[in-house]
């Protein structure tokens, strides 16, 4: 059975190297699963851990089978009490 998901919020792979993400910067990652990201629209982005980290637009997304490949800029890096805050309103606390 195959299926996709719909995401308005890209989580960033286990290995992506957060050190490399600056304001303006861009990058291409490859998410397991088929997914549905919006394009050219800003969405929220965050670590593996679910810290939220800030805004990025996806410029480019391609779908193969089992995989989607998508390339993103960073709009905007959220500081310390902005990831914060959005870190608490979209992850429910334990």
């Amino acid at each position: 059975m195959s299926f996709f998901e719909i995401n308005t919020i890209l989580k960033l792979p286990k290995n992506f190297d957060l050190k490399k993400i600056k304001k303006g910067s861009k990058h291409h990652i490859v998410k397991i699963g088929e997914r549905f990201i919006p394009i050219n629209k800003p969405l929220e982005f965050c670590d593996f851990n679910h810290k939220y980290i800030g805004k990025i637009q996806v410029t480019s997304l391609t779908l193969q089978k089992n995989k989607t490949i998508l390339e993103f800029k960073v709009l905007k890096l959220f500081n310390d009490i902005e990831s914060e805050v959005f870190s608490k309103a979209f992850i429910k606390q334990k």
